[in-house]
Parts: structure tokens; sequence; C-alpha cells
């Protein structure tokens, strides 16, 4: 990091991050000490305290902090939103999207799930809203935003080309890898004796 910060902003992180473990674990001291090494690293400017609020307990114990860190410390603060999906009313199908990537049912008490329903794209008004005591801190988001230089071209792709072995046609290759897979995977079950009633 040392080596590669030149020309990048950083903020602090979500619960995750160094800086909110540190306050988790009841070292605030420990929390100042790393924000202004990195304020100092990254420089003025170029560093903020990230605030985020999804309703969670921690962040009654998280946010206070890192306000009254940044605070102490000069160092700006930026509200941001840890954004899984797009609306709010989509929070019960990204539950049942997990259920599917992890396995499980919506039945299943050990299942990975969101604690509230806040992790979803939030409009400008609901985060000034939310950070109410803060607006500097949504403000500062723009700012952040405004000196990205990023430029997306639409249209072209993006992932190298892949030449497939032998001069054989991309689509057929592909077929052809996915059907030995299949068969590879299925002759297990082909080995099975047959039940009869």
């Amino acid at each position: 990091m040392e080596q590669y910060h030149e020309g990048l902003i950083c903020l602090s992180a979500c619960f995750a991050g160094e800086i909110p473990q540190a306050i988790l674990a009841g070292d605030y001291e420990r929390a100042k000490s790393s924000a202004l090494w990195y304020q100092e690293l990254f420089g003025v400017g170029n560093y903020y305290i990230e605030l985020q609020d999804h309703g969670l307990e921690e962040d009654n114990i998280v946010l206070p902090q890192l306000i009254k860190l940044a605070r102490e410390t000069g160092i700006p603060m930026a509200a941001t939103n840890d954004s899984h999906y797009l609306r709010k009313e989509d929070a019960k199908m990204q539950a049942i999207l997990l259920c599917i990537q992890t396995g499980k049912t919506i039945q299943d008490a050990d299942r990975m799930e969101f604690q509230t329903d806040e992790f979803y794209v939030k409009t400008t008004d609901e985060m000034y809203d939310l950070f109410a005591m803060v607006p500097e801190a949504c403000s500062n988001t723009r700012i952040i935003a405004d000196q990205c230089n990023f430029d997306f071209d639409f249209g072209h792709t993006k992932i190298p080309y892949y030449k497939a072995p032998g001069g054989m046609d991309n689509q057929d290759f592909l077929k052809s890898s996915a059907g030995r897979a299949w068969s590879a995977a299925m002759a297990p079950m082909s080995r099975r004796p047959t039940r009869t009633a």
C-alpha cells in the first residue's frame, strides 16, 4: 500500500475494516492511531472515515465512535451504504438467492442472512436523512465521486478472447467439455444398483 497509494482515495471501510474492528474490540486509541496513519499515507483529502448505518446493533457502537474520531482528528467523513440489492423490497429475493448460493432453505435456522433490509441502493435524500447529524459526510461522498475519473465504454467486450484448442469452434469446445464433465459426474450414479419393489 505504501508503494502504490499515489492517486488513490481511501475510506476506512465497513465493520470488517481495521478501524471499526478496533472500536468493536474496545480499543479506541488503536482505531485513532490507525486512522492517523492512513491519513498520513494517503494525504489530507484522500482519506475518509467511512460511516454506515444499516440498523445493526454494531452500528450503535461503531457509528458514534467513528464520528468522534473524525472530529478529534479532523479526518473528513464519508457516508456510504453497503448495497447488495437495488431496492428495499428486494431484500426477500436477496435472502432466497443467498439460500440458493449456500445450499440452504429459508426455513434453515443456520442459513446466511442479512439482519436488516437496509442493504440496498439508497437515494440521496435517504442518505441525508440517515446521516442528518453529519450532513457533511453525504456532501463528502459527492466530492469523492467527482474526483473519480472513470469512463466505461459500453458495448465492447472487456474479457480476453479465448481460442479453443485444435482450431475447434469455441461453442463446440464448450459443449464438448461440458458433456465430458457431465458424463464424468454422472458415472458413479450409473454404477449404483437399482432397487426393485
